[in-house]
């Protein structure tokens, strides 16, 4: 019986993780930022790529024009990217008037003021930076634990479709954050007595 129950409450024991709200305290601190612009159905010879390693969060925007790696197609503009690390949001806003097919935007290599910290969810609140010329502006987000990407689209993809920059809007995504936590000593006992209580039931049937 003792080889049954260690059999069971190790195993449930490693594995009994919770993520929890974020506490007060919990923030981004630091990240990785990619930009990426591109017009690719219509005379491109590549992306306006903008790009910020290890960037500390902090007063003003995170990536910038000034940020500029690699422009083959000599686009104009770009959002400025302003990244809250404790509110938490995400915010893009024109820095001047200009068209696109698609806009990528990747904080990835996330670091956290606390331990266990992760993202939980990313997801849009509004978007008045951009306006369809034709067609529909789509924005798509993801998330990984220490990540998190959109992805504005003009759709249908065609060289007659495209949307504009609007110099007064903003796109505001939020961001939820978590905190891996295990549960309190009494209540990962009780539950695993519980299941080794069923393992040895089922071994006497």
């Amino acid at each position: 019986m003792q080889s049954s129950l260690r059999s069971v409450l190790v195993p449930f024991a490693a594995a009994a993780v919770l993520a929890a709200p974020a506490p007060a305290g919990a923030a981004i601190v630091s990240a990785d930022f990619l930009e990426s612009l591109d017009l690719p159905t219509c005379c491109s010879s590549g992306p306006r790529i903008e790009q910020a390693l290890g960037r500390a969060l902090g007063a003003g925007f995170e990536l910038t024009a000034a940020d500029l790696v690699a422009n083959p197609s000599f686009w104009n503009n770009s959002f400025n990217v302003d990244l809250d690390g404790v509110t938490p949001e995400l915010r893009l806003t024109p820095d001047g008037s200009n068209r696109y097919q698609t806009i990528t935007v990747t904080v990835s290599n996330i670091v956290f003021s606390l331990a266990g910290e992760h993202i939980a969810g990313f997801s849009l609140i509004s978007d008045s930076a951009t306006t369809p010329e034709v067609g529909v502006v789509t924005d798509t987000t993801s998330f990984t634990n220490d990540s998190f990407s959109v992805t504005i689209d003009i759709s249908p993809m065609d060289p007659s479709n495209a949307f504009d920059f609007v110099p007064s809007g903003v796109a505001r995504f939020g961001i939820n954050l978590a905190v891996d936590q295990a549960p309190e000593p009494a209540s990962l006992l009780l539950l695993g007595l519980g299941l080794a209580g069923m393992g040895f039931a089922r071994r006497r049937i």
